[in-house]
Formats: structure tokens, sequence, C-alpha cells
């Protein structure tokens, strides 16, 4: 496959702060100051995004997290595994599509989550996305991004002839 052509995934972290978003390192452990407001829980969306040649393609589902502020003011870490069992079922589907068979793994995990997600409502959900959108164009024209990975398309290798 060409550079031009090569197939990526990224995937952006975001924290809610009020009304707007703003880039979280995955490995950070959030306190009571990462609070979305004065006593709710401090929210964190992760969102995927394709990229084929430097470019987003295509978006996945914002997938918000909430994160609930114990008494004393800890805060359990982000929790990226959800990430992580898309990232692997979309491999897992790579692999099953190169023999050409047809992958679900991705739609289970997608149905797991939908089943344990709380919702964020649409104009939050329409932020995060342009947030995100930003974040990831800035690491692929080579800036320094928080918050953004980017990844080989396991499901676009298997494509390639």
């Amino acid at each position: 496959m060409s550079e031009s052509a090569q197939r990526q995934i990224a995937i952006c972290y975001l924290l809610l702060k009020v009304e707007h978003w703003i880039p979280l390192a995955p490995g950070r452990k959030l306190s009571a100051g990462d609070r979305s407001s004065p006593d709710g829980p401090a929210v964190t969306a992760e969102v995927i995004a394709k990229i084929e040649g430097g470019r987003i393609v295509g978006w996945g589902k914002v997938r918000a997290l909430f994160h609930d502020v114990e008494p004393d003011g800890e805060v359990a870490p982000p929790d990226t595994r959800l990430a992580a069992s898309v990232i692997a079922a979309l491999m897992a589907d790579g692999a099953a599509s190169a023999h050409g068979a047809v992958g679900i793994n991705s739609r289970i995990v997608e149905k797991k989550h939908a089943r344990e997600q709380r919702r964020l409502p649409d104009h939050l959900r329409a932020s995060a996305l342009a947030r995100a959108e930003t974040q990831i164009l800035d690491r692929l024209h080579g800036f320094n991004a928080v918050g953004v990975r980017i990844i080989q398309d396991p499901v676009g290798e298997a494509e390639e002839p």
C-alpha cells in the first residue's frame, strides 16, 4: 500500500470541563479538580477516527466515560480497556476478512458498550468530534497533540492485495 493511501486508526482522549473538551493524556490520573461540574463526575471521551493517506475519512462513536469522584477526592484513572477491546476486535475482524469470512467481533464490542454507556447530550458529542478532529489533524501534520494515539489499521492492511 502506498504512503498516500496508508490506513490508520486515531484514538483521541478528551476531558469535559463545564461545556468544552480539553485534551487528556491517556495515562493521566484524574483528580476531584477534573470534575465536569462542581459536584458531578469527571467525564472523559474516547473518539476513534479512521485515517487514510493523512486525512480523516470516517468516525467511530464518541465513547463517554463517567468517572465518579469518591468523598475523599479519589477518581479511578481513565479506563482504556474499551479502546483496547475495539482494536482487538478490529484486528480479529481483519484477520477473518483476509480469509474470506465476515468478522463480527467489533459489532459485539459495540453492542456491549452501548448497554453500559451513559448518554452525553448531542451538542457535547458534536463538540467532542470537533475537538478530536483538531487534535488528530495536528498530530497528522507533525505537531505535538496531547491525547492522540495513531496506530496502523489492521483491517486496512488485510484488504491489501
